[in-house]
């Protein structure tokens, strides 16, 4: 009995400090929101193999090149392990984002707490898509349609 107990109160306290860290990245988030002036938005379906790397090297690219956007990723319905690996990927990062399709037809950016305002370029990712190809298409629609004549310090 005591055992079960103890089990539960680990349960209870594993869930209590997801939460908070839950919490956390949400405050982090709203910060970074404010000081960026876009969003690039990946649609994604299917690419188990692929969207990993290319998220990875967006968000490397986006730090060594100093560039000011953030990126949101949109699992659209995936029937492999796409949104596993975009929920394994959903770390306190304040520039990067995930959402189910559900809630971004619903809301859209504003679901991030963006306004019309904010620029926003949208890519198309699927299985047939490889990481050279996406990671150049990312960079010319980001530095063309996001970064045009803005400067930012986040």
């Amino acid at each position: 009995m005591k055992f079960v107990l103890v089990l539960i109160g680990v349960g209870l306290l594993l869930f209590l400090v997801t939460k908070l860290k839950i919490w956390v990245r949400q405050k982090n988030r709203e910060i970074v929101l404010s000081s960026c002036p876009g969003l690039l938005i990946l649609l994604v379906h299917n690419c188990e193999k692929q969207v990993e790397g290319i998220i990875r090297g967006i968000l490397s690219w986006r730090s060594a090149a100093d560039k000011a956007f953030n990126l949101a990723v949109v699992d659209c319905n995936s029937s492999d392990g796409t949104k596993f690996i975009l929920e394994k990927l959903n770390h306190p990062d304040p520039h990067y984002h995930l959402l189910d399709l559900a809630t971004f037809e619903e809301k859209g950016v504003k679901s991030l707490g963006y306004t019309d305002a904010v620029k926003v370029a949208t890519i198309n990712i699927d299985h047939f898509s490889d990481y050279n190809t996406c990671m150049a298409q990312i960079k010319q629609v980001v530095k063309k349609e996001l970064l045009e004549g803005e400067k930012c310090s986040c």
